[in-house]
Order: C-alpha cells, then structure tokens, then sequence
C-alpha cells in the first residue's frame, strides 16, 4: 500500500503558525517528521509582502507560506469570477512553492475553495469545527473525501456522493512521553485545576466558570492559552472584561499561551482539569474540543459539559448533562481525588489517548486514501 511518505503536502490551516499549536499544526510536523516535504498556508496576510507570497523555513521539510489576496475578498464571490479570482492567489501561491503538489489538505472552507486548480492528484478536505458559511460547499464538493472529528459534522455533506470518514482528533507525540516532569505552578493550593485553552473563544460559558471558581475557593485553576487579543488563535474581544473579572480571583492563575512541547510538563502539575463550554446549547460546534485528548494523556480526571463524541465514554470523563449540573459535578470530583483504586481508570484514560496519536491518526488516513484508490 502507499503511504504518505516522501509527498509534496499543502495544508491550507484557518489558524495561522504561531505559538499555541491545534491539530492542522500537529499534522504539519508530523507529516514532515515522516519525510513529507509540507507547506503550511497561513491565512491571507493584511501586511503586504513583496512578491505577493513568501516561504519561511520551519524545519529542513517543513515552510510557512504567507500570501496577500490578488482580489482581497474573492472567498464570498460567485460564478466565473470567484474561479477566475481564487485561480490568480493559487498561481502566486503555487509560483513561491516551486514544486507539483501531490496532496492538498485543506481545514479551511472559506478561502481557496477551488482545490482542484491545485494541481493534486489528492484532495482531503477535513472541517474539525462546525461552519455554517455557504461556500463551504465549494470545498467539499471538490475534495475527492471528507474527514472530520465530528459524527455531526460529517452529516452535513451525507448523500454528496463523497466518501466521509471519521478520524478522531490526534495527540502529540511529546505527550506520550513519561518521562515529562511536572512544572512549577504558582500559588500554595493543595488542588490544582487545570484549563488549556482559549479564553476569548466565543462558545465560552462564563455564567457556568466563575460560579465554579468562586464555589471552590480553596481550589486553585490555572489557565493556560491565550487570554488577550494577539496570537495565532482567533477569538471574541468582547470577552476582556470577563477576563479581567476573572483575574480579581484569589484562587485564579493566567500562565498565557504555551509552545505545545511544554504542556505536557502544565498537565502533570494538575490534579484535575475543566471545561466550561456552553455544551448542549451549541453541540454541532462543541462535539469534540480538541484538548480532551491532551487532558486524558495524563490520566487526571476531567470535568466537562455535555460532548457528543464522548456521550459513551463517562468512563473517562466526568460529564454534566446540562451545564447547571456542572459545578455540583466539579465538586464531586475534587472531593474524590483522594479515594482510593484511581489507578485502573487513570491507566484506561491514558492507553485511550495513546490510541490516537497523530502518527496512528496519518497511518489511518493513509488506508483511507490508498486503499479506496487502489479498489
């Protein structure tokens, strides 16, 4: 069987190359560490660059790929002229690259949704978020599959004609390691709760997390990512103000955005870990966050709001059916921490999480694509 060694990849990401890593990144590095050589494109720059396009060189098989838009805006265009427009970015594009392209694996819908002017032989296009955005159909409909995280998602395009494949999200491979030291956290607090993610994300429930800090005071919860306008990661900027509220807590730590490598050491230090997302209220949006994996690495137990994708897997996590359940849940977990016969759950949350590596998720996706091709 083939395998996705020794190709040339583009990945076109929503989220730029920068400090705090999602899975587009995680498969960029690994893809690379498999003797891939990877273009990484950035979304459209507003600075301009001389040429139109630049490479920057990450890794001897790894580049970023930076770009200004021939006709900023073209992504909402239609009929001949969205072709024509998105062809003029590809060509530039193509141009800085200098190379034929064997795959183009695209998580974006709203930009460059002409894959097949690419050039490739093979075209994935993978949402792992839920977009209501009309031109998502223009992607989709030229990607040769479909794979996404989501059971939900991946209903959207049921009865196209497109084979769809469900591939969980992946771990890093530096989270497997255990030998990964616990780090220094700040503050004197026997119990430690850990939150990895960004806190101007727009699905946030801030009702629901400072009832469950201020019910816990003698809980210490420690925010890693972003928390503030700035970075490679999206956000809502309306939610300052909640944050700056936050911060008044005495029981409450902001660590910011750390490089993927250093999370596992962040993880080890917790005792337990949160996630306080609106949860039924937006479930095609929230059916599978990303760091759930990151947290169950460690084997701490996790405390969450409802999540389609793991609705079978209380054994793993610690799941409010409605979020007002959640905080009487938090409690319930911290006051447990100590019990004995923790060790069986927490073994049987790490062998799941190291199921999902990212190099078993590419050795899937490559049975996937090689073997449907060569039936």
């Amino acid at each position: 069987m083939e395998k996705l060694r020794d190709k040339v990849i583009l990945i076109i990401s929503p989220q730029a190359w920068g400090l705090s890593f999602v899975s587009k990144h995680h498969y960029a590095q690994e893809l690379a560490r498999r003797g891939n050589t990877v273009f990484f494109l950035n979304p459209m720059s507003r600075v301009r660059i001389e040429g139109g396009a630049r490479l920057t060189r990450i890794s001897p098989r790894l580049s970023v790929v930076d770009y200004n838009e021939v006709f900023p805006g073209n992504r909402r265009w239609i009929g001949p002229l969205a072709v024509w427009s998105q062809r003029a970015d590809i060509r530039r594009i193509r141009r800085v690259i200098g190379r034929p392209l064997d795959l183009v694996w695209s998580f974006d819908p709203f930009r460059l949704q002409f894959l097949g002017d690419w050039g490739a032989p093979l075209k994935i296009y993978h949402p792992v978020d839920f977009h209501s955005f009309w031109g998502e159909r223009r992607v989709a409909g030229r990607a040769d599959i479909i794979l996404s995280c989501s059971h939900l998602i991946l209903g959207k395009f049921s009865g196209w004609g497109k084979p769809l494949h469900f591939i969980n999200h992946g771990l890093g491979r530096h989270f497997l390691s255990r030998g990964t030291r616990a780090a220094a956290l700040p503050g004197r607090f026997k119990i430690k709760a850990g939150y990895v993610g960004n806190l101007l994300y727009p699905h946030l429930d801030w009702e629901l997390l400072f009832r469950v800090v201020d019910e816990n005071p003698a809980v210490g919860f420690y925010f890693i990512g972003p928390f503030e306008p700035g970075g490679n990661l999206k956000g809502n900027n309306n939610f300052e103000a909640q944050v700056q509220k936050l911060r008044t807590r005495k029981n409450t730590f902001f660590l910011g955005p750390k490089p993927s490598h250093q999370l596992p050491g962040y993880l080890r230090a917790m005792d337990l870990f949160l996630m306080s997302y609106t949860g039924k209220k937006n479930m095609e949006r929230l059916a599978n966050p990303h760091k759930i994996l990151e947290y169950l690495s460690v084997g701490k137990p996790v405390v969450s709001h409802y999540i389609q994708e793991y609705a079978d897997k209380r054994d793993l996590i610690h799941m409010a059916e409605d979020n007002d359940e959640l905080p009487g849940l938090f409690r319930r977990v911290v006051a447990g921490l100590r019990a004995k016969g923790q060790g069986k759950i927490v073994r049987r949350r790490i062998a799941y999480a190291a199921q999902h590596s990212y190099l078993l998720q590419i050795r899937r996706i490559e049975r996937i694509l090689f073997g449907a091709k060569e039936k």
